[in-house]
């Protein structure tokens, strides 16, 4: 769960869109994950990797 979600995001060479995008078609959304997401998305300054 989250730990896969951490891996996509800070260790894949996927921009923050592109991880976003594989977490949502490859990961089963759990609450815990959404709320991660659903903070990505909203951030006005992005995601420091």
């Amino acid at each position: 769960g989250l730990q896969q979600i951490f891996k996509i995001l800070f260790k894949s060479n996927l921009n923050t869109t592109q991880a976003v995008e594989k977490i949502n078609s490859e990961i089963e959304i759990i609450p815990e994950i959404k709320t991660v997401l659903d903070f990505i998305e909203s951030s006005e300054r992005g995601l420091v990797k």
